[in-house]
């Protein structure tokens, strides 16, 4: 990737004027790895808000720094500068601190999957002055796989997608993710379907996915998403339909959830989402180390005429990897906005796969059923 524009950096490390980037929840795991990245591939100055006091300096000292901040507190939004750049990558930043960084100028990248906290955010920038933008979808799930949606949906014969989105337990991810995940599985969400929404329990829609061409279907279910702001090109109400699904590799745990949610087990599991990460975290890793995704779509008759598949490594690589990609064309200066706007704004899916590529080059996507151009 090319390298943004440089910060000045004093002989004793004082950093001047010039790129700051700024990680809210910067501490943890896909937080630790965009981390790494930014100083590899970029020469911009990097600041970690976190609640922890556990984290250390490490390298580069004179372009990374840490606060340890709540950022719940009030007025904890003023720490950082009108105009920075500013990743969130915990849902404990609240809408209103937000609004304020936007309003002061502040480019804010929103990486949350949660339909509803993504929702509150926008809500917050909506009909206000701001002078700034609120970036949403920027990562794996929502980002890579809406461009991929919005791709596919340019065929003028499709009037749904479905999302197949899978998941390696190889190691163990964040605490943060895992118990999203846990959360997420039993609750419910707004389903976008034939023009309304509609109240759906999480694992009540259930379909098989073909990840790779080599293999049987895989069992997904159905799950709440941000990404239904994304645009698909068409005219309003020209797609009918967008739905998630995530499975987990090895099946059998999906199997397993997919058994506990028919229990009606869904609301225990929600409410003890954060002690289930616990005692999960003490299980050996099992499965693959990878993420994969399709998205297909649907015609009339609701069959399948055209897909979009992706293999890529670790989430939290790929996660950071699609960060770092918003944040380079940012810094570049070619894409300029105020007020709201999604990762469809700043990336193509040729860019987002050649950055996926670059990094973790075990990446790839084929695609059939549309001109092959992912520009």
């Amino acid at each position: 990737m090319p390298i943004p524009n440089e910060p000045q950096i004093t002989p004793k490390g004082q950093r001047r004027a010039g790129p700051e980037i700024w990680l809210i929840g910067g501490a943890g795991d896909v937080g630790s790895r965009l981390t790494s990245l930014l100083l590899d591939r970029t020469k911009a100055a990097i600041t970690i808000i976190s609640r922890s006091n556990r984290i250390s300096g490490g390298q580069n000292p004179d372009r990374l720094c840490f606060r340890t901040v709540d950022i719940r507190t009030k007025g904890a939004a003023r720490m950082i500068p009108p105009k920075a750049l500013v990743v969130n990558l915990t849902e404990a930043t609240p809408p209103e601190l937000v609004a304020e960084m936007v309003a002061n100028g502040c480019t804010f990248l929103e990486t949350s999957a949660s339909p509803a906290y993504v929702n509150a955010l926008r809500d917050g920038i909506r009909g206000r002055d701001v002078g700034g933008v609120l970036i949403t979808c920027v990562g794996m799930a929502p980002g890579l796989i809406d461009l991929m949606a919005e791709f596919i949906a340019r065929n003028e014969h499709i009037n749904a997608v479905d999302i197949g989105i899978e998941m390696g337990l190889g190691r163990h991810y964040g605490a943060a993710a895992t118990e999203w995940f846990l959360a997420t599985a039993g609750t419910n969400y707004l389903l976008f379907h034939n023009g309304s929404l509609v109240q759906t329990p999480a694992g009540a829609l259930q379909r098989l996915f073909v990840f790779d061409a080599s293999e049987s279907g895989r069992l997904a279910l159905g799950f709440g998403f941000a990404g239904r702001e994304i645009l698909t090109g068409k005219p309003a109400g020209a797609l009918s339909g967008r739905r998630y699904f995530v499975a987990i590799d090895p099946p059998l745990v999906t199997r397993s959830l997919s058994w506990a949610l028919s229990l009606g087990l869904g609301p225990w599991i929600a409410r003890n989402a954060q002690w289930l990460s616990r005692q999960l975290s003490r299980f050996p890793g099992i499965g693959q180390i990878r993420t994969r995704m399709i998205v297909e779509g649907l015609c009339d008759d609701g069959m399948p005429t055209a897909y979009a598949r992706v293999t890529t490594g670790d989430q939290a690589d790929a996660t950071a990897t699609m960060i770092l990609a918003t944040l380079n064309t940012i810094m570049s200066g070619n894409v300029s906005r105020v007020g709201l706007a999604t990762i469809i704004d700043y990336l193509t899916l040729a860019d987002s796969i050649a950055a996926l590529k670059e990094i973790l080059p075990e990446t790839r996507m084929d695609i059939s059923g549309i001109e092959a151009k992912a520009s």
